[in-house]
């Protein structure tokens, strides 16, 4: 991964070219009006946590070339179990920059910040069939913790 560098958004103002891959790990698996109505959610959260100490919201760059990848996280609470950790809300790479580190560079870097913040943990949602993203964090350390389960109604 030679030549690329991961930048630390916090301002607003340079906050555009971070949402364009925010939008795009929204819209890609919808393709619908949905995914720009749960984009424009996404964007209200991001632009309002920002600031804040678990709140992380990176961007990897290569010279002369759009943004490659995006990793954004915030803190995840419950207030039932008194509980809250940065949680890893979107990590994302251009589908021509996959398999080339990206992902991992963003998440190394996400994880080394974090923890110079004095932060000891981060929680991921993780798809129950992506073997590809279990497959990544297993590989970095994480540990299945719980299980979601939904039924549709």
């Amino acid at each position: 991964m030679k030549g690329v560098s991961i930048l630390e958004v916090d301002r607003p103002d340079s906050l555009e070219p971070a949402l364009e891959l925010v939008r795009r790990s929204i819209e890609e698996p919808v393709g619908s009006a949905a995914g720009a109505e749960r984009f424009a959610a996404a964007e209200r959260f991001v632009r309002g946590a920002l600031g804040e100490r678990s709140t992380l919201l990176l961007l990897a760059q290569a010279p002369g070339a759009p943004p490659l990848g995006v990793l954004f996280a915030a803190d995840a609470g419950n207030p039932f179990l008194g509980t809250a950790v940065p949680f890893l809300y979107a990590l994302y790479v251009r589908p021509e920059s996959r398999r080339a580190g990206v992902a991992a560079a963003l998440l190394g870097r996400a994880e080394g910040i974090l923890r110079a913040r004095g932060l000891r943990s981060l929680s991921v949602d993780v798809p129950y069939q992506d073997d590809a993203r279990i497959s990544m964090g297993e590989r970095r350390g994480y540990v299945r913790e719980r299980e979601w389960m939904t039924k549709d109604l």
